[in-house]
């Protein structure tokens, strides 16, 4: 599926898409609204605006879905590029609130660690 992420086409391959909640919901959402008559708008179709997303956490995110990162690694490419409420706020919105509670913890613990 593609995206377009304010102003950035992002191509998301389907077996990632199928891994990230909020991305699951809109390709339903897709399906379930072909008919004969949109076939025919069925290219325009798949490519979805999103103006709420970073799209370089976006991409972050995408590429630790492909690469299988660890939580550590994840956890220092956003937290070096991104204060906590935006990262809050675009898992969120991906519906991937749980990736970041471990996130979360993930850097309670770095930073005792650091102490």
């Amino acid at each position: 599926m593609d995206f377009y992420i304010r102003d950035e086409l992002i191509t998301v391959p389907e077996y990632i898409v199928n891994k990230i909640p909020f991305l699951q919901t809109l390709k339903s959402t897709i399906q379930e609204d072909k008919t004969p008559e949109n076939l025919a708008q069925e290219k325009s179709s798949r490519i979805l605006t999103i103006n709420s997303l970073s799209p370089r956490l976006f991409k972050i995110i995408i590429d630790y879905s492909k690469n299988d990162y660890k939580i550590y690694l994840l956890m220092r490419l956003l937290y070096e590029q991104f204060a906590n409420d935006i990262i809050k706020q675009n898992l969120g919105y991906l519906c991937l609130e749980e990736l970041y509670n471990n996130l979360h913890l993930q850097c309670l613990e770095y930073w005792q660690m650091e102490k």
